[in-house]
């Protein structure tokens, strides 16, 4: 518990630090990310369903699934993505990284045609 309370603050602390250095919205994006982390670690469901659209369907079932998640972990690691999706029906799957100050791209991955109807339904609900 002391270990996940200690990555928890430094985690915080990285991305304050970031924030402050870089007024680029994917770090702020990212901050979201931590956030959300956190109103599960301190079960804050107030707090969790504050971050969601209003529209967003299944608040409380998912706060149950994520914080047995957080529950049963020791770490987390953050990792921002972004999906393009092409008129053809393709899609891929973009990893971002901040570095020198810069967006980069870390790699690239081709969602296989089987998994594309799970990720579009994720983007229709944006």
């Amino acid at each position: 518990m002391k270990r996940k309370c200690e990555l928890i603050l430094i985690s915080l602390m990285m991305v304050s630090f970031l924030v402050g250095c870089n007024d680029d919205k994917s770090v702020n994006d990212h901050y979201v990310s931590i956030q959300l982390e956190e109103t599960l670690f301190n079960e804050d469901y107030e707090a969790f369903k504050g971050m969601l659209k209003e529209d967003f369907q299944n608040k409380e079932e998912t706060y149950k699934k994520l914080k047995g998640i957080v529950k049963d972990s020791k770490a987390a690691q953050f990792t921002k993505m972004e999906i393009i999706e092409y008129d053809n029906g393709e899609m891929v799957l973009v990893y971002l990284t901040v570095e020198d100050d810069d967006i980069k791209i870390s790699d690239v991955k081709v969602i296989p045609e089987e998994l594309t109807e799970t990720f579009k339904g994720l983007i229709k609900q944006n």
